[in-house]
């Protein structure tokens, strides 16, 4: 019982198309504008975390920055496998896998202690068929799980939730800060210049249909390259 495995992912939002974010989320982005984000990786256990990994979802309304994905090792030697790369077959939208290895206790005993740190790029879609769907919410909203195995209990931590930090006052100082880190797109004078042609997607309406309805009555209506899904 005296071990306890306990992996920590903070994430920020680190610049806005280059430039520096200010102040907390929610921050706001403009279609096409890239948002670059870190996320710091803590052991706050008791014992060393084998088989870590970092899945990093990518959100409907934003596409992964080709190779931007990047990686700190704040201790040695490197873990292994330490593999990072996009799946563009993880989660609806591909996803950022960091195949981690083995995280270690911090070696001068400070559970704060950043051992690893990632960091990557979302470009906010310019999707005009999304940023005028009125059931689409116009934020870029990133979430991000973590997961491995105390290598001395053996305890499983299954898809732990990154966290934005920790509350800095109030009653509950020092509580969690939980993740979506959301980013508002101010999408108005986008749409307003570019997307006045594309029609809203809202509703289909068949009379007198069969038990199914083909793909092909519908797809013509969705962006090019939507997947579909029949469960």
């Amino acid at each position: 019982d005296a071990y306890v495995p306990d992996i920590e992912g903070v994430i920020t939002a680190t610049k806005i198309n280059k430039l520096p974010v200010s102040g907390t989320s929610p921050t706001t982005a403009l279609p096409g504008q890239e948002l670059e984000y870190k996320i710091q990786i803590k052991n706050r256990g008791t014992e060393a975390i084998n088989n870590t990994k970092v899945v990093i979802p990518i959100p409907y309304n934003a596409t992964y920055v080709a190779n931007s994905a990047s990686k700190i090792i704040n201790f040695t030697p490197n873990p292994s496998p330490n593999t990072l790369t996009y799946e563009p077959t993880v989660g609806a939208n591909g996803s950022i896998v960091w195949d981690f290895g083995t995280l270690p206790l911090p070696a001068n005993g400070d559970i704060n202690s950043v051992l690893a740190e990632l960091s990557f790029k979302f470009k906010v879609t310019e999707d005009c068929t999304l940023l005028k769907n009125a059931n689409c919410n116009n934020v870029v909203s990133v979430i991000g799980f973590l997961s491995g195995a105390g290598s001395v209990s053996t305890v499983k931590v299954i898809d732990k939730s990154l966290i934005q930090g920790y509350t800095s006052g109030g009653n509950c100082q020092g509580t969690a800060i939980p993740t979506p880190y959301i980013t508002t797109i101010d999408a108005a004078a986008y749409v307003n210049a570019n997307c006045q042609a594309t029609p809203p997607i809202t509703a289909f309406t068949f009379c007198n249909a069969g038990s199914t309805i083909p793909i092909t009555a519908v797809a013509g209506a969705f962006p090019t390259g939507s997947t579909f899904y029949n469960s």
